[in-house]
């Protein structure tokens, strides 16, 4: 009997110490103390991109163009008015074919439509629409993305019962620039409806009638 309480009590010394050392190590070891690295709150997540705001919202058509914004991917964008008229000539390649100039570049399309720009210290201010004898409304707004930019149009709808009846005034473009026009309808159409003879556009008012 007293030969079976020695390793009894050997046995049970070396659970204890078991429970007590190799325990923690079989569990992974004690919970280690947080650093003050995992108590820092997370960095603050990056500012958003600030919006995309387009070039000439809010100024002037005839302000200076920056160089490094002038192409013709700009006048696809935002019109020809205060843009460099040497580009005229890439942006119409295509649709229309350059004619005799008129005071000014002029361009013809296929349609009969003849478009002469005023160009001041370089840049496009203006510009005039002789259209065919045929011509309807959509003629007119068909020249929309030469003078407005791809993603806009000219809100006007010029078809009439009367000859030659004359517009004037005013609209404001998305970008929010006043675009001055005038013009008038034929004096010749079909079963008495009229269409846009021609029609003047200018980003300043006219000196003149």
């Amino acid at each position: 009997m007293n030969r079976l309480i020695v390793p009894l009590a050997l046995v049970a010394m070396a659970g204890l110490i078991y429970a007590v050392v190799g325990g923690d190590a079989f569990r992974g070891g004690p919970a280690q103390a947080p650093t003050p690295a995992d108590a820092a709150p997370p960095p603050p997540a990056p500012p958003p991109p600030p919006p995309i705001v387009a070039m000439d919202a809010g100024v002037p058509f005839d302000m200076a163009v920056p160089e490094d914004t002038a192409s013709v991917e700009t006048l696809r964008q935002f019109g020809v008015f205060g843009r460099d008229a040497q580009y005229l000539d890439a942006l119409l390649h295509g649709q229309f074919d350059r004619a005799e100039d008129k005071g000014g570049p002029t361009y013809r399309s296929s349609e009969g439509t003849q478009v002469t720009f005023r160009v001041e210290g370089g840049l496009v201010t203006g510009a005039r629409a002789d259209f065919g004898e045929r011509a309807m409304s959509a003629n007119l707004t068909g020249l929309s993305w030469i003078f407005s930019g791809q993603r806009d149009h000219i809100p006007l709808h010029w078809e009439g019962s009367t000859a030659g009846e004359r517009y004037d005034g005013s609209y404001r473009d998305r970008f929010g620039r006043t675009v001055y026009y005038r013009g008038a309808l034929q004096i010749s159409g079909d079963e008495g409806l009229y269409g846009p003879a021609w029609i003047e556009l200018s980003a300043r008012p006219f000196k003149s009638p």
